[in-house]
């Protein structure tokens, strides 16, 4: 799922996306996790 995330961040060229996704990755709750896809989306839409 991180995968097309990254593509999508490299797309964009966008340092701080890259710096959220890279911290997303990291987190380890299901929930923080879902909560970090919608941040995530909402910053690349």
């Amino acid at each position: 799922m991180s995968a097309p995330l990254a593509l999508e961040a490299a797309s964009f060229g966008d340092r701080e996306l890259d710096d959220l996704i890279f911290s997303w990755r990291r987190v380890s709750d299901p929930k923080l996790r879902r909560i970090a896809l919608e941040l995530l989306r909402s910053m690349a839409s």
